[in-house]
């Protein structure tokens, strides 16, 4: 164990992972340059040829039923189905070896599911982190870590795993999370940071977030205080409606976006692949209605270079916004 391991017990770090030491440390000139892209891309300055970002929904399914997530309105859900109940291993080596061969330097194991669903997930991040991608993210409500699993998924080179809390007490948790359990993500917590100060490691980094809705924003103070110590850094973010279905839900005082003020980096620094190899320019529900190829059919790299998607940067760099886009702002709040 290196003294930099040993120093390095936790990180501070901004919500966009600008500052991270060790990952700087490990990976030089590679890792910045790789976060300076990711923020000019933020601001449309940036077009590389591949995406900077890649993530994979794994599995179409999640064990709650909260009212601000696809997964709490099983009708609607049904919609965006893909058939697949796992992203079959030879499409999650096909993604990762491209990956691989084109430097991309980031892949979460999420998008619009609970990746813990996966049996195999810590193997699944274990490859892609022995074939060099750099950060290495991870969604969870963390309903299903066992101490046991905990362990795994840092030891197979999890950078960054991302707690979707929002609640600071038992009551308002049962109302957000529909089925999940307080104590069960209290204790998830417990156990990658137990793994970290056993193992001297800064990695992976912790974040714990709050979405504000009309059922938890008196909440959000409390929130702060109660994770500020246990974790690497909060992020609170703004309400954002499912495809029009719980709008009722956003807080007094929020308001939708205008779309001359908003600005969407999604296509320029990422795509999504769904269990049935299907790649959405986006991670928002929207997205599943604006399918850009099939990487069963196509590369990443092809898909990401088409006519269609570029047509859609051109688009958002304009604010010339398609039908689906301008629906999609119409879903988004923020504090007046």
């Amino acid at each position: 164990m290196s003294s930099t391991d040993k120093r390095l017990k936790k990180v501070s770090v901004d919500k966009n992972f600008n500052n991270v030491p060790i990952q700087v440390e490990k990976y030089g000139e590679n890792y910045s340059n790789y976060r300076k892209n990711y923020a000019a891309a933020g601001r449309h300055e940036y077009e590389g040829d591949f995406p900077l970002y890649i993530l994979l929904e794994q599995t179409f399914s999640c064990n709650l039923k909260c009212p601000n997530c696809l997964h709490g309105y099983s009708s609607d859900k049904k919609r965006y189905d893909t058939g697949v109940s796992v992203m079959p291993l030879e499409l999650f080596y096909k993604v990762v070896l491209e990956c691989e061969r084109r430097e991309c330097p980031s892949l979460a194991m999420h998008c619009c599911d609970e990746p813990l669903l996966v049996r195999d997930i810590a193997e699944r991040i274990r490859f892609a982190k022995e074939h060099g991608i750099m950060d290495l993210m991870m969604t969870t409500n963390g309903q299903l870590l066992t101490e046991r699993l905990a362990h795994d998924i840092c030891e197979s080179g999890l950078t960054h795993i991302l707690f979707s809390i929002d609640a600071a007490t038992p009551e308002t948790y049962a109302k957000v999370r529909v089925n999940g359990v307080f104590s069960k993500v209290l204790n998830s917590l417990d156990y990658i940071a137990c793994w970290k100060e056993k193992n001297y490691s800064a990695l992976p980094i912790i974040r714990a977030s709050f979405v504000c809705n009309k059922n938890n924003c008196f909440e959000e103070e409390m929130f702060i205080e109660r994770f500020k110590n246990k974790v690497d850094y909060i992020d609170i973010q703004s309400f954002y409606s499912v495809d029009s279905l719980n709008r009722e839900l956003a807080p007094d005082g929020y308001a939708t976006l205008n779309p001359q003020n908003f600005i969407c980096s999604e296509p320029f620094r990422k795509v999504i692949v769904r269990g049935n190899g299907d790649v959405m320019p986006c991670c928002s529900v929207f997205g599943y209605k604006q399918i850009m190829g099939n990487v069963y059919k196509d590369s990443i790299y092809d898909i990401f270079n088409s006519e269609q998607m570029r047509v859609l940067r051109q688009q958002l760099k304009e604010k010339k916004f398609n039908n689906i886009c301008s629906e999609c702002i119409t879903n988004l709040y923020e504090k007046k």
